[in-house]
């Protein structure tokens, strides 16, 4: 009995200790919460002149990336990594996905918070407000402690 104990015990901090960063991320497009209709959520790299794609697990309020990619992370000299993901919405029974890139450092994810605002220019009005400050067809935004914002066009 003892043993299953101890067995369980290590288990379960052999699990929590495979997660190299955890980073208290808020993903929120056009304003709304993201709770659902994220997939695909993962980071590209440069190794070594290779760019190499790892999943990460994202719930709202954490981002966690696994232990030998925040190494990659680490081991890279750029400053800056891109965090990819699909986001599904739903329309008049139509799915619709719209695939995101974010160029995340690795001091943002080291901020006490942070908040990945997306502004959707598949949404009129966001095109209008947003749309000068970008040629994409998306602006990302980050909110952080002290950090700076967009303000609206009008």
């Amino acid at each position: 009995m003892t043993n299953k104990v101890i067995i369980s015990f290590l288990f379960l901090i052999v699990g929590i200790s495979t997660y190299g960063q955890n980073g208290n991320v808020i993903i929120q497009v056009n304003g709304k919460l993201i709770t659902d209709g994220l997939a695909n959520t993962n980071v590209r790299v440069n190794d070594e002149g290779t760019d190499r794609s790892f999943d990460i697990s994202y719930v709202p309020g954490k981002i966690s990336i696994r232990e030998t990619v925040w190494k990659f992370i680490e081991k890279d000299t750029s400053e800056t990594f891109d965090f990819h993901f699909d986001y599904y919405t739903f329309k008049r029974q139509k799915t619709d996905i719209k695939n995101f890139k974010v160029e995340l450092s690795k001091s943002l994810l080291k901020k006490e918070y942070l908040i990945i605002n997306i502004y959707d220019f598949r949404n009129r009005k966001y095109r209008k407000l947003y749309g000068p400050y970008t040629d994409e067809d998306y602006l990302v935004e980050f909110r952080y402690p002290n950090g700076p914002m967009y303000p609206p066009y009008k």
